[in-house]
């Protein structure tokens, strides 16, 4: 009985060579190119909030939706990121409390938005 092997078969003469795969190198920081930043929305928080959807639960898929709230602040980051920028983004009170949770307080800069007095009349 003859045992079978996955080896290659051997190339035919005259085939055409194989084109090179397309592998990605890796870009250098020069060679990268940086999307332009997304200035602060001064009317809806920019917080990506989990959708309520679990991994467990029926139908619909777990994803990241935008907050609804109107921002309160304004917070810009204290050092540049590995890209060599500093982003800023706008958010609600309590959008704000689990950011400085999570990062604290030295992580950004806090810009109060001020609130528009509405007069009617």
């Amino acid at each position: 009985m003859s045992r079978t092997t996955h080896a290659r078969p051997p190339k035919r003469r005259g085939a055409e060579p194989r084109p090179p795969r397309a592998v990605p190198r890796k870009k250098t920081k020069a060679a990268v190119e940086l999307a332009p930043l997304v200035p602060p929305d001064l009317k809806r928080c920019q917080a990506m909030k989990p959708n309520g959807v679990s991994a467990f639960s029926l139908g619909g898929v777990p994803a990241r939706v935008r907050c609804a709230d109107a921002p309160t602040v304004v917070i810009t980051e204290t050092r540049p990121g590995d890209d060599g920028r500093r982003g800023s983004m706008s958010l609600c009170d309590p959008c704000l409390q689990v950011a400085r949770s999570q990062l604290g307080d030295a992580a950004f800069d806090f810009k109060m938005i001020p609130r528009r007095v509405v007069r009617h009349g």
